[in-house]
């Protein structure tokens, strides 16, 4: 039988998961629109590396986050992907491959 403060409980847990999804919908919100301002001043090929060089900025500890980064950038049309890819210069990284983009909206477009 469940009681009264286990309920209490897990009604906490789930209201501090829910404040975690939030806040991270925030600093992706944020990551999104400066990345799309950095895009302006980046040249035409680009990667998730050069896009945001520095994400502990938005509160990340780590680089999954530039997944869902990436796919609303693409989906606004302000890369394209290119089929090829380029070790990581990523401090951490292992110089593991990154996607190389197109940047529709960097210096190499004007």
């Amino acid at each position: 039988m469940t009681t009264e403060t286990e309920i209490e409980k897990l009604s906490k847990d789930c209201e501090a998961a829910i404040a975690v999804v939030v806040n991270n919908n925030v600093a992706i919100d944020e990551a999104e629109a400066d990345a799309l301002e950095n895009l302006r001043n980046l040249p035409k090929e680009v990667s998730s590396d050069t896009i945001l060089p520095e994400l502990s900025k938005y509160g990340f500890t780590d680089t999954r986050v530039m997944g869902p980064i990436m796919r609303r950038l693409a989906k606004a049309g302000a890369i394209e992907v290119t089929g090829r890819y380029r070790k990581s210069r990523r401090s951490g990284s292992h110089r593991m491959p990154k996607a190389i983009y197109n940047n529709q909206q960097g210096k190499g477009n004007n």
